[in-house]
């Protein structure tokens, strides 16, 4: 049984890190632009750390994103799409928490509490 069959985190975690990637450029501030850098990165990181685990349980992992970025992208102003990024961090938190009691696999729930203990410092 994979138990990332049901659940895609990576979708949004690939939704974030286009989103922020678009943020940076519009982004006047360079300490909001390190932040979203910064973000980028853990979500790049979490990313394989789940391509890895897909693949160890068979499954091949994608790289589409959740309908999250669209919605990111098709708002207008900064501190509109920065808010969005925020709920979309949050969700990723939200289906985290979720996996974890069915992780089912000593490395996966590993990976996955530090991928959601990653998020909280944030």
């Amino acid at each position: 049984m994979n138990p990332l069959q049901d659940l895609k985190p990576g979708k949004l975690y690939n939704a974030g890190r286009q989103a922020c990637r678009l943020l940076r450029k519009q982004a006047a501030e360079v300490s909001v632009r390190h932040k979203l850098l910064e973000i980028e990165n853990s979500g790049a990181h979490c990313c394989a750390l789940l391509a890895l685990h897909v693949c160890r349980f068979d499954g091949v992992p994608s790289r589409n994103t959740s309908a999250s970025f669209e919605e990111i992208r098709q708002i207008t102003g900064i501190q509109a799409r920065l808010a969005s990024l925020i709920q979309l961090q949050q969700r990723i938190v939200e289906q985290l928490k979720e996996m974890l009691p069915h992780a089912g696999d000593d490395r996966l729930y590993s990976d996955l509490r530090y991928m959601l203990e990653l998020h909280q410092k944030a």
